[in-house]
């Protein structure tokens, strides 16, 4: 604005319509048509080798909008006055290695799970022209098929959606399919990677085509032109694979701060007379684990290696009543290697006998009978009683066999309220070991 108001030059100052469009057609003429940049493109992209200036200088176009929107601007203008059917001549740059009009990529798994960011029209092809199928809202899952670059033509429209993905789902318990601008659709991760860790996700594209990577956040995870990723910092970001002509895929990966699990926390009991069961805490992203038990000379061993989604595991053939402890180590294996967690805290435990139901109790005659179900491994029962609800429970009979599980009890006075439970022990090296106590069932006479 300071150049074209002050000045003599090309009418100048523009302070009138007529001064501004005369002096400005003088400008251009001398300055750009007449030194090779004779089309609105190369004045803009200075591709023109014989202009007077070198390739690549003179220009000045910054706007990525600008070809397509002031394309638009001139062919309304052809219209308004009645020429856009007058015979023209196009002057067409012609690059070496154009992409050739179908080329396809695919980077990391070939479908791919995502959800909606913001509410968005799902439509029958890749563009805003095609008609709605329906609308997806924010959070809406989706599973991506592949991606697309639109076919509308070229324009600011265009420019404003390039990229386009035919996905698929269920919505309010009916399936659709279609297309959504890709910028509406985050991916779910398909890859964790540690810090400072390179991987390379597996790739494929048409031959004779070359792929352009981008991440969304070189921050988290940076890619090169290889397609190699490196984990920089903690975070999740989006790895983007295209090709010239316009095929686009993408996969989501998490770079992990820690690289290596946190340390599990553990806790076991008691299964049945000869078996425990241990479990641990769960962590997403978890390759696998080591469990380790302690032997006879006090050192721990490995005893079983749980996958990453398994959190429990049952030690059996034990020894009834004798202690037993163990240890848990998580890992995640990332580019081939493995990043574990300190091992947990040791947990021990000793195996007992199950414990009994609650005992079934019934009036039968003069007696009340007590009966109780069979626990595996016992070598016989205790049975208690208590003549109030919160009275202390004293020793009734101890019933010998794994098969003793009734009592008459002969000893009750009408009228009167009884409480029962029952343990069922097992004797190894001639004492007794006896497991949890039954739950107390009452009755009245």
């Amino acid at each position: 604005m300071k150049w074209a108001s002050s000045g003599k030059t090309y009418n100048r100052p523009w302070n009138t319509p007529a001064k501004s469009i005369n002096g400005g057609a003088v400008y251009i003429g001398e300055k750009y048509i007449n030194c090779g940049q004779d089309t609105t493109y190369y004045q803009r992209f200075n591709v023109n080798k014989n202009s007077q200036y070198g390739l690549y200088q003179h220009q000045y176009m910054t706007n990525v909008y600008g070809a397509a929107s002031e394309a638009a601007i001139t062919s309304d203008a052809y219209l308004e006055l009645g020429i856009a059917n007058h015979a023209k001549t196009f002057v067409i740059p012609v690059y070496n290695s154009m992409p050739s009009e179908k080329a396809k990529v695919t980077i990391g798994n070939q479908s791919k799970n995502g959800y909606i960011i913001s509410n968005v029209n799902l439509r029958k092809g890749p563009g805003t022209t095609y008609k709605t199928v329906m609308t997806l809202n924010k959070n809406d899952q989706v599973t991506v098929q592949k991606g697309t670059m639109t076919d509308m033509d070229f324009n600011t429209t265009w420019l404003s959606n390039p990229y386009w993905y035919q996905v698929k789902g269920t919505k309010n318990g009916k399936a659709f399919t279609g297309y959504v601008s890709a910028a509406y659709v985050n991916l779910y991760k398909e890859k964790d990677i540690a810090k400072g860790a390179k991987i390379k996700l597996p790739v494929s594209v048409t031959s004779g085509h070359t792929v352009y990577y981008v991440s969304d956040n070189p921050a988290v995870a940076s890619v090169d032109s290889s397609g190699n990723i490196t984990g920089v910092n903690g975070g999740t970001t989006t790895i983007r694979a295209y090709t010239a002509n316009g095929g686009i895929s993408a996969a989501t990966v998490e770079v992990s701060d820690l690289s290596a699990p946190k340390k599990p926390v553990i806790q076991a009991k008691s299964k049945n007379y000869n078996s425990v069961k241990i479990q641990w805490s769960q962590e997403a992203g978890v390759t696998g684990y080591y469990l380790y038990k302690k032997n006879a000379d006090g050192k721990y061993k490995i005893i079983a290696k749980p996958n990453g989604t398994t959190y429990s595991y049952t030690d059996t053939k034990l020894v009834t009543g004798q202690s037993y402890s163990y240890k848990v180590k998580a890992y995640k294996t990332i580019n081939g290697k493995k990043y574990k967690s300190p091992r947990s805290k040791a947990v021990s435990v000793k195996p007992v006998p199950g414990k009994p139901k609650k005992p079934i109790l019934a009036k039968v005659g003069r007696k009340i009978t007590v009966s109780w179900n069979t626990i595996k491994g016992a070598s016989g029962y205790v049975l208690y009683r208590s003549t109030s609800k919160n009275g202390t429970f004293k020793k009734k009979k101890t019933l010998k066999g794994k098969g003793a599980v009734s009592f008459s009890d002969k000893k009750v006075v009408t009228g009167k309220t009884y409480y029962y439970k029952v343990v069922a022990y097992r004797k190894v090296s001639g004492n007794k070991i006896f497991g949890k106590e039954s739950a107390k069932a009452h009755i009245k006479k």
